[in-house]
């Protein structure tokens, strides 16, 4: 490197400036490293520079590079930095499958994040301001920067709807693949809310149905019991489809059966063994439905038992 930097210096820059991409490599072949990094005097006589200006220098030069070196073509770069990506990376990461279910934690968080409300961006003394000027605003007319404005608006919501439609999908696909059986139970959704709460699949996996059924309520039961009242008897399994499907006062019930189901579900998902059954969501989903209507038509014929009588 000394020789060919000599070279390259002697014939080719004689009293130009060395720019160097590589910050370390710069200070490698610097006198001293308390000298100013902008300009140093390297132990060859050769000034360098590794300033930002350079930097973007050789950005521009990469991302010019075909238009540069017509042999060149785009594709062969492209292809040759994805093998340099390959070759390298391949030996930094790691599949932890332990965290696997880290990308559905993510996903349902950017997806409740999708419907923020106005008082969580602003003061609640501004909120109300807006509110107040909202009603009683007179409106004007619309001129053309206002229209424009508003063309870009609604581009930005169809954006952000698609979005929300591509995450709700790849949420879809992600927990059929690593907890079927949760998700044939309770849903997609629920089930990665479930999931988020807990922590991960495997933590999910260690609560027993008791916890499961009142995840999501942690202050209401900390508050009851602190108080002497009745404890909740659901917290995320309330959005369930079959507890808003039951009676009143059937909920309590089937709040705690689909508990049981659901942790036996993710017991199986996260510690079964590779091509375990993956039909236990739907039959427990079909024996809920059945108990449900029997325990309907239970209630039903007492009750004209007792009008009866």
């Amino acid at each position: 490197l000394k020789k060919l930097l000599k070279k390259l210096y002697v014939q080719e820059l004689r009293d130009d400036v060395l720019a160097i991409a590589d910050k370390k490599l710069c200070m490698d072949i610097t006198v001293s490293p308390v000298l100013p990094a902008i300009i140093v005097q390297s132990k060859m006589n050769i000034p360098t520079s590794s300033d930002s200006m350079v930097q973007n220098l050789m950005r521009a030069i990469r991302c010019h590079l075909d238009s540069l070196l017509p042999v060149v073509e785009e594709d062969h770069l492209t292809r040759m930095r994805l093998g340099l990506a390959h070759s390298l990376d391949r030996y930094k990461l790691k599949c932890n499958p332990d965290k696997i279910d880290t990308m559905i934690v993510q996903a349902v968080g950017h997806r409740e994040n999708s419907s923020i409300d106005l008082s969580d961006l602003v003061p609640d003394d501004i909120a109300a301001q807006i509110r107040e000027a909202s009603i009683v605003s007179l409106g004007t007319e619309v001129v053309d920067d206002d229209i424009e404005m508003i063309n870009e608006l609604c581009d930005q919501v169809l954006e952000v709807t698609e979005s929300r439609v591509n995450l709700q999908d790849y949420l879809m696909k992600r927990m059929i693949a690593v907890a079927p059986n949760l998700t044939s139970l309770v849903g997609e959704l629920l089930g990665a809310r479930l999931i988020a709460r807990a922590g991960t699949l495997v933590n999910l996996a260690k609560h027993p149905s008791s916890t499961v059924q009142i995840l999501g309520a942690e202050k209401a039961l900390f508050r009851a019991l602190k108080s002497n009242q009745n404890t909740p008897k659901y917290g995320l399994l309330y959005h369930a489809a079959l507890i808003n499907q039951a009676d009143p006062k059937l909920k309590g019930k089937m709040s705690r059966m689909l508990a049981a189901k659901a942790s036996l579900s993710a017991r199986l998902d996260a510690l079964g063994e590779e091509g375990a059954d993956t039909e236990m969501g739907l039959r427990a989903r079909a024996y809920l439905e059945n108990r449900l209507r029997q325990l309907e038509s239970n209630t039903v014929c007492s009750f004209v038992f007792i009008y009866s009588s």
